[in-house]
């Protein structure tokens, strides 16, 4: 059994208010980015070595990008300059809730999880070179700055209610679209913890924007979850050794799978079904009736659940040689 490839991730042991200090650092114009010696000056850090974990780690949250030995500050965090210092946590949390090794965190946390347990489980299903007592300090330490968890007497616990499957789904994923974060935590319990993990921070976008979106934009949300699933079946392929280079779509590349017997012939009938309503959505008229398919937002949403459903069951298929849905 071939196992799927790990993406590898850094959690440098770094405070958040020491990330804060460098990127406020890098964003000053008069510097045109910064090194790790002047961070560590602008900061008022002792450690050449500290000052570099802590921009290491805003270059992993995505607020800073490093060229040769300079780090500078990325489009999103443009508004950094306007920011109070009672604001710096919401900044911080902007760019923490897309960090989907601390979105695994916190969902394992909501699911009963120790601290020491959480950041293990991280640690190996993202290779994280730091150990657990490591993981475990950073993203505590991130997550309280960032107000998403808070320590109550003696334990760590979230401040949002994490979203747990059940009958309800549709209430519990309005919920979500209220908060990126509760989308994300809502995406890797449906996921689990090793699909969550195999999953690349692109395809989560593309399905948190899917779900925030499929009320006022079924077409344009039922097409975001198709690229998460495009890409991740095609990535699959890859994964597997085998060539993918000629397949477009969905139903191509379920095909392409189905013939080298990755997937079941069930799992072949809903993808093919995921990719024509993506085919509906996408364009504007039907190729054989010329008129338009009405998308409605109850048709997004369970087209869009539908194929995290199918995320899974295809990982657990490839990789682990299970049937489920």
């Amino acid at each position: 059994m071939t196992l799927p490839s790990k993406q590898q991730v850094r959690i440098p042991k770094a405070t958040a208010s020491a990330i804060m200090e460098v990127v406020e650092g890098a964003c000053n114009r008069q510097l045109e980015g910064i090194t790790a010696p002047e961070a560590a000056k602008y900061a008022g850090i002792s450690s050449e070595e500290y000052a570099r974990k802590a921009l290491d780690s805003a270059t992993q949250l995505g607020m800073l990008t490093k060229t040769d030995q300079k780090y500078y500050p990325t489009n999103d965090i443009s508004d950094f300059p306007r920011a109070s210092k009672e604001q710096k946590p919401f900044l911080f949390r902007k760019f923490l809730q897309r960090f989907d090794p601390f979105i695994l965190f916190a969902s394992l946390l909501g699911r009963g999880n120790l601290l020491d347990q959480a950041a293990r489980k991280v640690g190996v299903i993202y290779s994280v070179e730091a150990g657990p007592e490591s993981i475990r300090f950073t993203l505590s330490n991130w997550g309280e700055y960032a107000q998403i968890i808070e320590a109550k007497k003696g334990k760590i616990v979230l401040k949002i209610e994490t979203p747990i499957l059940s009958a309800e789904y549709i209430r519990e994923l309005l919920e979500a679209m209220e908060h990126d974060i509760k989308a994300r935590m809502y995406i890797a319990t449906k996921l689990g913890d090793n699909v969550f993990g195999y999953m690349r921070q692109d395809e989560i976008d593309f399905l948190v924007k899917s779900i925030r979106t499929h009320q006022k934009s079924p077409r344009n949300s039922i097409d975001d979850a198709g690229r998460a699933f495009e890409d991740f079946l095609r990535r699959v392929l890859l994964d597997k050794e085998k060539d993918a280079s000629d397949c477009k779509g969905i139903t191509e590349l379920a095909e392409r799978m189905k013939g080298e017997k990755l997937v079941d012939q069930k799992q072949l009938e809903i993808c093919r079904a995921i990719g024509s309503i993506r085919v509906a959505a996408a364009h504007s008229l039907d190729r054989l009736s010329n008129e338009a398919w009405t998308i409605n937002p109850d048709a997004a949403i369970e087209t869009i659940l539908l194929t995290i459903t199918m995320i899974r069951s295809v990982h657990v298929y490839v990789f682990l040689n299970i049937q489920t849905f």
